[in-house]
């Protein structure tokens, strides 16, 4: 990943989008991965995030399986609890990227506690037709209600059904988008 670092440092807010470095960043990100756009405060239980990519690897590994998965995050973040080296940083994406890497994510892994008020990154996610794996919070439930059910929510802190669903996710794509249509449906008339 030494190149893909290198041409990070080339995408800016502030500067001109270029279309190339954008597909460049694209084709060097893993195919498996799960992201969270976030900043690195106590309450986005990033460890939690660093954890579940754990789970899942070492579950592929005991299967004999060579793919692993990978999380990107838009922060600096290193564990102090857990050694992860299956953790890439993008801490600075254009929107035009933010979008592309939504697209491309295995599922959004929304492992925060607590929040101010519904969570952006769901409705992007749901926008741009990524899987959502959440945690169970009233922020989310209480927005909207019933039709929560239909999204993969999970109680804060439990790594092990956060594992269970993203590989569910992997295998199951098109069934979890299916399902999750009826959220992405209601958040856009709300």
């Amino acid at each position: 990943f030494s190149t893909f670092n290198k041409t990070l440092t080339s995408f800016s807010p502030q500067k001109k989008e270029n279309p190339s470095l954008i597909n460049t960043l694209c084709e060097k990100l893993p195919r498996l991965f799960i992201f969270y756009p976030t900043r690195d405060r106590t309450s986005k239980r990033l460890d939690d995030f660093s954890k579940i990519i754990n789970i899942v690897n070492d579950r592929l590994k005991a299967k004999g399986m060579k793919k692993r998965l990978y999380g990107v995050l838009t922060t600096q973040f290193i564990s102090k609890k857990q050694k992860n080296n299956y953790l890439i940083h993008l801490p600075r994406l254009t929107d035009t990227a933010l979008i592309q890497v939504y697209q491309l994510a295995s599922a959004l892994v929304f492992t925060s506690e607590n929040e101010g008020n519904f969570p952006t990154q769901i409705n992007e996610a749901l926008y741009l037709n990524t899987p959502v794996i959440a945690t169970n919070i009233p922020q989310i439930t209480l927005e909207l209600g019933e039709v929560s059910n239909f999204l993969q929510l999970v109680d804060v802190g439990d790594c092990e059904k956060f594992a269970d669903a993203v590989l569910y996710t992997i295998d199951n794509r098109e069934k979890v988008l299916a399902i999750q249509k009826k959220v992405r449906d209601y958040a856009k008339k709300h």
